[in-house]
């Protein structure tokens, strides 16, 4: 056990699990991922897909992850984008740069968690945000 883990075990009785560490070895990640790339451009044609976990802006990251599926069978999870932006912040200011990105890739639903009960991200909804039709509330969708 490393000693974070064991400094948030012993002070706020933090546990972790164990059970799916080994679930992808790292070798197997390694050898995923294309060395000086970090990001990819959006295709035309392509259907995207974004993830974001919402966060109040005083604790936690807000992430933001966009991805598309690919192959003949489209059978192939791509991983096109990833944002993280540490606190403090304010998160109408991070929704609007993640917004920004959104535009980018064409996207127009979101899937996020609802953080504190409530839907956080219902401001990418804005039309000067991204495009008219963005779906908020379905399920986990902002």
């Amino acid at each position: 056990m490393n000693v974070i883990r064991r400094v948030l075990r012993l002070k706020y009785g933090a546990e972790f699990r164990t059970d799916v560490e080994t679930f992808v070895s790292r070798e197997v990640v390694d050898a995923a991922i294309v060395r000086g790339r970090y990001e990819l451009p959006p295709l035309s044609g392509t259907r995207y897909t974004a993830f974001v976990d919402p966060s109040g802006g005083s604790a936690d990251s807000m992430t933001l992850a966009i991805g598309h599926f690919a192959g003949d069978a489209q059978d192939l999870s791509v991983l096109d984008a990833v944002r993280e932006v540490r606190p403090p912040f304010s998160p109408e200011s991070v929704v609007e740069e993640f917004a920004g990105l959104l535009r980018n890739y064409r996207i127009v639903t979101v899937v996020g968690d609802r953080y504190g009960g409530e839907c956080r991200l219902n401001g990418f909804a804005s039309t000067d945000r991204i495009p008219a039709g963005t779906e908020i509330g379905k399920r986990s969708v902002c």
